[in-house]
């Protein structure tokens, strides 16, 4: 295999390839082999399958989850605990705003 991945065959010949040498002997030729396979599925899937950002929705559902909450469960504690802070922001915001269109 070349040092770039160029086609979708060749990508999926190289998981392949990762799948047989994932439990290599550290300090080996094939651990070597393994770190440059990963190194150029890594590169080929940020040209042809990009992650972009997540939105601050999924963000909180992950979150909320993860605290083995509800999404309604995790915004009504989140508002609870930061319920004056968050006020505070919103009204210098609305100030702001108003200011920027006076």
């Amino acid at each position: 295999m070349s040092e770039t991945i160029e086609t979708e065959e060749e990508y999926k010949a190289a998981l392949a390839e990762i799948e047989r040498l994932f439990n290599c002997v550290p300090g080996t030729a094939e651990e070597k082999q393994l770190d440059s396979l990963v190194d150029q599925v890594e590169a080929y899937e940020a040209e042809h399958y990009p992650i972009g950002q997540p939105s601050a929705e999924a963000v909180a559902e992950y979150e909320a989850e993860k605290r083995g909450l509800s999404f309604e469960q995790a915004k009504a504690s989140t508002l609870a605990q930061y319920g004056d802070a968050l006020q505070r922001l919103a009204d210098t915001a609305e100030r702001k705003d108003y200011e920027n269109n006076t």
